[in-house]
């Protein structure tokens, strides 16, 4: 099972608008199993904790991929959302989640260049993980693999990387929403951080318009305020 650590923000207000949900927009895969939970809490607690998060005048998703898909397959025809002004509100940033694989390091980077083996394993000198982290968001590298001390630099397509952990590591990857907690346990347990870029608010406008979906937990939408609990019956919700 997959583990998430995150720092939640704290409840507000928003106003809450009904969207078709055949006009919204995904912008990462859908995890079969995790759609079926959702469905199954839906139809068991009768309704909708949370809405769905969507950029106003796009409709790309940002947050309620696995609502808006269970409400899709269970017929209905619109979710209740909050819409954002995605590229004016500066407070809402976008960035990525980081794997920590629970795997000692050289031992994954041999078993990675066995499942890539057209890919090219770079060993770089950097000065600490800060410098690494910059290094990767200039994009030569898909990811960067570190155990906080040596650094590897992976000349590879960032989805085919992610694409080939979550195929073949998915039970030892644990998530953090920073790459200094990822790469801080990594270094204690003698383990891999994998350090990625994050893509731009464009990039995922673009890539949903043209029905590219990425890989699950490709990005993390930082919103100033924790949106509400709405427990919406599922019959306000229109069908």
């Amino acid at each position: 099972m997959v583990e998430v650590r995150s720092h939640k923000e704290v409840s507000s207000e928003f106003e809450i608008d009904f969207v078709s949900l055949d006009k919204i927009l995904p912008h990462e895969e859908i995890i079969p199993r995790e759609l079926e939970r959702v469905k199954n809490s839906l139809r068991n607690d009768g309704e909708l904790r949370y809405p769905i998060v969507v950029a106003r005048g796009y409709y790309v998703l940002l947050d309620g991929h696995h609502r808006w898909s269970a409400l899709l397959d269970m017929g209905y025809s619109k979710a209740p959302c909050i819409l954002f002004d995605y590229f004016n509100d500066k407070a809402i940033m976008v960035d990525t989640w980081y794997p920590r694989v629970q795997i000692d390091f050289e031992i994954f980077i041999e078993q990675l260049k066995s499942l890539t083996p057209e890919a090219n394993f770079v060993p770089l000198q950097l000065a600490d993980p800060l410098e690494a982290k910059a290094t990767v968001d200039g994009r030569k590298y898909g990811v960067i693999l570190t155990n906080g001390t040596d650094y590897i630099g992976v000349e590879d397509d960032r989805e085919h990387i992610m694409k080939l952990l979550r195929s073949h590591f998915l039970k030892e990857m644990v998530y953090y929403d920073s790459w200094e907690l990822a790469t801080e346990e990594a270094k204690i347990n003698k383990h891999v951080a994998v350090l990625t870029h994050s893509y731009s608010k464009a990039e995922i406008i673009d890539a949903a318009r043209k029905g590219i979906v990425f890989t699950p937990k490709t990005t993390r939408h930082v919103i100033p305020r924790r949106y509400p609990r709405i427990n919406m019956s599922l019959d306000e919700i229109p069908r």
